[in-house]
């Protein structure tokens, strides 16, 4: 359909094959290579992922207590001792 909602006319190619998208291939018909792979068990693959989640937590919180530095860095140097005693109490 067009932009106006009337019907575009076909192209008198012939071959509408080339005009319409390529169909998914089915999983069988995949090489063996190109099929994705299972390392382990399912065991396995679960601590890896509690490992990397675990990983990612403490990242995290690393990060979070080097950006509280970082602003009470600022802080202080934006407001001076005032801000130093509002930090300690």
């Amino acid at each position: 359909m067009s932009a106006r909602g009337t019907k575009r006319p076909r192209e008198a190619s012939g071959d509408d094959a080339a005009a319409q998208p390529q169909a998914k291939q089915r999983r069988a018909d995949l090489p063996r290579s190109e099929l994705p792979r299972a390392h382990g068990d399912a065991d396995s693959r679960m601590e890896r992922i509690m490992q990397m989640q675990a990983e990612t937590m403490i990242r995290s919180a690393e990060l979070q207590n080097v950006l509280n530095r970082a602003n009470a860095q600022a802080k202080l140097m934006e407001e001076g001792s005032k801000a130093a005693k509002d930090l300690i109490n």
